[in-house]
């Protein structure tokens, strides 16, 4: 299994531990573990990890005792139990943080922080579309002000950086900059970062409303209502639009302008369930 490190749902890790406990050792199970630990239901492992119960402080410390964690490796099992059952953001992102200063020395930290960083602000993307197609002449304050809303040249040289040692940008003999054919995906990132970045680029969404002419955005609402089906044809008509645009900017050459592509659908009742 992973290091305990490389983990951001504390469910999964204890998942994975029990199986890979299993294996190793045939006397292993939830009961003995259950017993090892202190806990007074041999049931109750399996409801965590399974998500039908949390766990308390005092639980915790079971886990702990009965997996055999000490130092950092305590603390940041219990920062992830505070991460995942956190109900306020500002208490997921103290959490998050928390893990974050935990692991910072890990292998896993390291080789992976750039790659985090690249989802971390909403202007990574267009920052890397900007290097390659912008006239910028390595002026990083001109480079700084073609993103709309600016960030700063300390942002954006800032950020080259991270593209460059993503191999997400590259630059030629001629000193061209140039898109490489390396992919960076999302899957591994918490949910947490996405999540901030996404309310960042919508709230830029609503926001275009009033800072563009109607001829520079475009804007369409529809209020369905549609049963579960249907809900599913509709995500998968957005995914072929997005796969329709991607193809569709891949063949521009040059651009001349970086456009966000957002479409959002969610709903705006409860359940109605059935119906006589």
């Amino acid at each position: 299994m992973r290091a305990l490190f490389e983990y951001d749902d504390y469910r999964r890790f204890l998942g994975d531990y029990f199986q890979d406990m299993k294996a190793k050792r045939r006397t292993f199970s939830y009961r003995s573990f259950a017993r090892k630990a202190g806990f007074s239901s041999c049931g109750f492992c399996h409801q965590v990890v399974t998500g039908e119960r949390n766990l308390t402080d005092d639980a915790s410390d079971k886990m702990i005792l009965g997996i055999g964690l000490s130092g950092k490796k305590a603390q940041y099992f219990k920062a992830l139990v505070r991460y995942a059952q956190a109900r306020r953001m500002p208490e997921k992102e103290k959490a998050f943080a928390e893990l974050n200063a935990l692991r910072k020395d890990s292998a896993f930290f390291r080789l992976n922080r750039s790659h985090l960083r690249y989802f971390e602000h909403w202007w990574m993307p267009v920052l890397r579309n900007l290097v390659v197609s912008a006239a910028w002449g390595e002026d990083f304050e001109l480079l700084a002000s073609l993103v709309d809303p600016p960030i700063s040249p300390a942002q954006a040289r800032q950020g080259l950086s991270i593209l460059q040692d993503l191999d997400l940008v590259d630059q030629d003999e001629q000193g061209r900059w140039n898109h490489t054919s390396t992919l960076v995906t999302s899957s591994d990132v918490p949910a947490l970062v996405k999540t901030a970045t996404r309310r960042e680029v919508f709230q830029l969404g609503v926001d275009s409303l009033e800072r563009f002419s109607p001829q520079e955005r475009h804007a369409t609402y529809y209020t369905l209502g549609v049963k579960k089906s249907s809900y599913a044809k509709l995500v998968e008509l957005i995914e072929e639009l997005n796969g329709q645009a991607t193809a569709l900017a891949a063949e521009d050459d040059p651009v001349d302008r970086v456009y966000e592509l957002a479409v959002l659908l969610y709903p705006l009742s409860k359940p109605l369930g059935d119906r006589p």
